[in-house]
């Protein structure tokens, strides 16, 4: 996005010339007249966002631009061919800085005969594309038929290379080739809020994938209309592949959804949500509450911190998104937003109402702007693919 200047005499934009000015009319002063420029470049910015992460467009959910930022880029069916893939990307929507770590989904029509290479063209580097080869979440090179015809897969770019997030076909097997035949796919998902152990089944040696959520952080509270409560941070999201033994006893624990903060005359911080721990292997922690707001708008959300992996994995670690604060709307506020959980949308908007609780699993719960409670968290996690 380019920087725009006041319009001159002439109506045409006027770089560095022309300071911004307000208007004052008590004492004649004019202000700076804005092209419209100003506005339909950043509409522009926001709706490319919007359709790279395979949205579409809402003219009444206004939460579009924080789910496409959370989601990554939804590439589709790649082109090119089976061992040589390609994409393009509309608009530029990539920063060159934040090129690494950026999480790319696709499909492919052909799976592949040998090892592959992924070229991407539309993002912000200088080259405006970058090709590279396709590897294996440990840096191996694809073996045939690890990209399977129409199966979503996830990867991302490390620096060097492009890397899949999750353990691929021939990984899976050689992981379990001792049990002499690859059981069928099972998912097991512990969800109860508390404690408890989870047997590994027989035959089984590798949790191929595991996914995990903290617990969300409750919003503040708020004692009026001209009140906002801060919103509640996200509970930390960990995926990856988990090598185990048969009959192995792996503890583990589902972090508690945050409280929501109380309203009225002396209204009370969110509370924090629960830690999701499974075994020793990972720990993702629970995001801390929004701050009450008794007049005006509190600038204090929640905040996460990111999962926690033992040396001998390599799954993926998500960002963790901010959480927001209250916001000026007509004669009131709308409460903070609730930061979403990774792979999960915020709850919307709530205007001069109480807050609305954190969506399932993981996400924050929203501030609240009138004399009523925030919204609470959103409890932890965990699903198992073996």
């Amino acid at each position: 996005m380019r920087q725009h200047y006041p319009l001159n005499s002439n109506g045409a934009e006027d770089a560095g010339q022309l300071p911004w000015l307000d208007g004052v009319p008590s004492t004649g002063v004019q202000g700076s007249y804005p092209g419209h420029a100003i506005v339909t470049d950043a509409e522009a910015e926001i709706l490319a966002a919007i359709d790279a992460s395979g949205q579409s467009r809402s003219g009444t959910d206004l939460a579009q631009l924080v789910q496409a930022i959370a989601r990554g880029i939804f590439l589709g069916q790649l082109t090119g061919s089976a061992n040589a893939l390609a994409a393009a990307i509309p608009n530029n929507v990539v920063f060159s800085a934040l090129l690494a770590g950026t999480r790319f989904t696709g499909l492919v029509a052909t799976t592949n005969t040998a090892g592959a290479t992924f070229a991407i063209t539309g993002i912000g580097l200088p080259s405006g594309s970058v090709q590279a080869a396709l590897l294996t979440r440990s840096g191996n090179a694809l073996q045939p038929g690890d990209l399977p015809v129409n199966q979503l897969f996830e990867f991302r770019w490390d620096g060097n290379a492009f890397r899949m997030v999750g353990p691929v076909t021939s990984e899976t097997v050689a992981a379990i080739n001792q049990t002499g035949a690859i059981p069928a796919a099972q998912t097991k998902i512990l969800s109860t809020v508390g404690s408890g152990l989870w047997p590994v089944p027989a035959g089984v040696y590798l949790l191929r994938r595991v996914r995990m959520w903290g617990g969300g952080g409750g919003g503040g509270g708020a004692s009026s209309t001209s009140s906002a409560g801060a919103a509640g941070g996200p509970g930390a999201y960990w995926e990856g592949a988990i090598p185990v033994t048969p009959g192995q006893q792996i503890a583990y624990t589902i972090g508690a959804a945050g409280a929501a903060g109380l309203g009225g005359t002396s209204p009370t911080n969110g509370g924090p949500g629960g830690t999701t721990a499974f075994g020793s292997y990972v720990t993702c922690p629970g995001a801390s509450g929004g701050n009450a707001a008794n007049g005006g708008v509190n600038p204090n959300p929640g905040l996460g911190s990111p999962a926690t992996q033992s040396a001998s994995l390599s799954g993926f670690i998500a960002p963790i998104a901010g959480a927001g604060i209250g916001y000026p709307v007509g004669s009131g506020f709308g409460g903070g937003l609730g930061a979403p959980a990774f792979g999960v949308s915020n709850s919307g908007p709530n205007v001069q109402a109480g807050g609305i609780p954190g969506i399932y699993p993981g996400s924050g719960g929203n501030g609240s702007s009138a004399n009523a409670n925030g919204g609470a968290g959103a409890a932890g996690l965990i699903i198992i693919d073996y």
